[in-house]
């Protein structure tokens, strides 16, 4: 199974090198299988990127992109299987570029052989931006010998049904369309099929299965990600299996399926090739034995209660992964543990000096918690300290606890986060009480967005407001929540 990334633009003179400068996004795999009621089949796997699709309006009165593919597979330029459809996106109510990926799965019986695979695809609303790509491939299942299919490399698993396309093996598979595993990807779950065991053991042999990781560099298994399932001859057998992948660095490895008589001796094996990005656990791999933790930044903090307080402030700039190893190490409660995930993470960030980086956030962090700390809350722990550590200082921040009958709320707004504009954040506090303020609407990207922020911010006025209203008549309310939000000009309350 091989990942080909085909960028779709208007056609240039440099045919073998093509820049993402617009058109369709995709990848594609492919997998081999074989059906001992039928043939062998190949199975493809394309997932458009959602973002690089044009969407228009369709008879539902909704947008939806449309991508025309056709693989044909060919041998001595004769074609032996072909297809052409089209591959609608899901149906979004606007015209967002927030869009989602969409997949799409397609077989093809083919003989035993070597076969070219020639991919064309372009966007309906473009089709002069098309690109084909051609690639061999070879399909080889004897009948008379044990063999394994290639391994499918997936998203989820679900026991079958109804049966449809994705259905295999008595499950519904979906596939994960690349061999590349971000930080964020905590589980690789994958698929295969051994062959002819019962015709070439007869019925009821038992024989063993092996799937481990090894490095792909020096060839050698990963004892940690090793593991086993007992078997029972069948014409097919079906394998679903998968690794946590938390703690693997960053890398490169082979997925590796290997089928073993009764007597352990390896009768057939097959192999994938995948790569891993996971910075924490590289970096907590390295040997930090011989580190003297009292010549660091670390050599002050001598309890364990202010190393998980150093790690738990670090949240509102972590990602997914350093969250989830963080709280790993600070239920262990080890010293060693705690040290190494604080200089670690820093490291990371600055590896030449980490204890700078270190202290000019942590001197955020003080500021934030005397601005936003609560009864029972320290301040990096708030939606406004959250978003005061992930973005810095606003350029503006509005506070009005006294405007005409709504909650007490603040805007912040910012000039520049990173390469967006103009960005607002607005903050209220519903329980008055408390200093602790919600965040209730952004206009940045990836923050909570909701269209009725300006009635719930109004909720002392109407408490039952229509759910069709979005906005507060200002002067009924007598608030100056839009003139706030959407004005220039600095207010009494600003800071």
């Amino acid at each position: 199974m091989q990942k080909t990334l085909f960028t779709l633009l208007t056609i240039i003179l440099l045919p073998t090198f093509l820049t993402a400068s617009n058109g369709v996004k995709a990848y594609f795999n492919h997998c081999n299988f074989y059906s001992p009621a039928d043939k062998p089949y190949i199975e493809t796997y394309l997932s458009i990127i959602g973002n690089s699709v044009i969407y228009n309006k369709n008879a539902n009165g909704k947008y939806q992109g449309t991508v025309q593919v056709s693989i044909a597979f060919m041998q001595d330029s004769l074609i032996k299987n072909f297809k052409k459809y089209e591959l609608l996106s899901t149906e979004e109510t606007s015209d967002t570029l927030s869009r989602a990926n969409f997949i799409d799965q397609q077989r093809f019986v083919l003989d035993n052989g070597a076969y070219a695979v020639e991919i064309e695809i372009a966007d309906k609303a473009e089709p002069e931006k098309k690109f084909v790509s051609t690639e061999k491939i070879i399909v080889d299942f004897p009948s008379d010998k044990i063999s394994l299919s290639q391994i499918e490399l997936i998203e989820s698993a679900t026991k079958t049904e109804t049966q449809n396309k994705l259905s295999k093996g008595g499950y519904d598979i979906v596939p994960y369309v690349s061999t590349f595993y971000p930080e964020n990807f905590n589980t690789l779950s994958f698929y295969a099929e051994v062959y002819n065991t019962s015709k070439i053991w007869g019925d009821k042999e038992k024989y063993l299965v092996n799937y481990f990781i090894e490095d792909a560099n020096k060839k050698q298994k990963i004892s940690s990600y090793s593991n086993f399932t007992k078997c029972e001859s069948s014409i097919v057998n079906s394998l679903l299996h998968s690794f946590s992948i938390d703690n693997l660095p960053s890398g490169n490895y082979n997925l590796c399926i290997e089928v073993r008589d009764k007597k352990n001796q390896l009768v057939t094996t097959n192999k994938l090739f995948f790569q891993r990005s996971n910075a924490i656990a590289t970096n907590t791999n390295q040997d930090l034995s011989q580190i003297d933790w009292s010549k660091t930044f670390l050599g002050k903090v001598t309890n364990t209660d202010s190393l998980i307080e150093m790690i738990r402030c670090t949240r509102p700039i972590s990602n997914q992964s350093e969250i989830t190893y963080s709280e790993n190490q600070i239920h262990s409660r080890e010293d060693s543990l705690l040290r190494t995930y604080i200089f670690t993470f820093w490291q990371k960030r600055n590896p030449s000096n980490p204890e700078q980086s270190w202290q000019i956030y942590y001197n955020d962090v003080v500021e934030v918690n005397r601005l936003f700390t609560t009864s029972n809350k320290k301040g990096y722990a708030t939606d406004r300290g959250r978003v005061y550590l992930q973005y810095g200082k606003p350029s503006e921040r509005g506070v009005y606890e006294h405007d005409s009958n709504t909650l007490p709320y603040e805007i912040w707004k910012y000039d520049r986060l990173g390469n967006q504009t103009g960005r607002k954040f607005v903050f209220y506090n519903p329980e008055l009480s408390t200093n602790d303020y919600k965040l209730l609407h952004s206009t940045a990207s990836g923050e909570i967005q909701d269209s009725r922020w300006q009635i719930k911010l109004s909720n002392r006025l109407n408490p039952n407001s229509n759910l069709d209203v979005e906005r507060v008549d200002n002067d009924y309310s007598g608030s100056h929540v839009e003139e706030n939000f959407y004005g220039t000009r600095a207010t009494p309350g600003t800071k």
